[in-house]
């Protein structure tokens, strides 16, 4: 879309006005408590890319190996890549812990958005009923571990 379209608007620009876009990694509660060391190691690993990007954002350009190597595994150019990387904001662990994003369980920035998600998608009618707190879906438990 993008070699004969044009970018309206980006995730950057939709979290400057104020209603970020994320990605988030999911688990079911069922694994989650049948496999903490696994997400912990899973956490590790993308803790430790995250944080080398965040503080070595020069080893993520056009003609960087890191960039070269996605082009190998999700396919495009490098310079694809890189141009996308920079419009990702990657936080601190001690952010994704904190009630803006993971903890403070009712209060948590994501239980709200998942609640406001939910009330959209019913008024579009994809949904028939908003639960009266999704608190019990989040959790900084993983990302906690790691600090430690």
């Amino acid at each position: 879309m993008k070699k004969n379209g044009k970018v309206l608007v980006t995730s950057k620009d939709v979290a400057d006005l104020g209603a970020p876009t994320f990605s988030a990694w999911v688990a079911t509660g069922a694994f989650a408590k049948n496999n903490p060391e696994f997400l912990k190691s899973f956490a590790q690993v993308t803790e430790k890319y995250a944080y080398a990007f965040i503080t070595q954002k020069s080893a993520w350009g056009a003609d960087s190996e890191n960039t070269k190597l996605l082009a190998q595994l999700l396919g495009g150019t490098p310079a694809n890549h890189a141009a996308a990387l920079q419009n990702l904001s990657l936080i601190s662990l001690e952010s994704q812990a904190s009630e803006a994003w993971l903890g403070g369980g009712e209060k948590s920035g994501v239980a709200k958005i998942l609640k406001e998600t939910a009330g959209f998608l019913k008024e579009q009618k994809k949904i028939s009923r908003v639960l009266p707190s999704y608190a019990a879906f989040v959790t900084p438990s993983v990302v906690a571990s790691l600090k430690k």
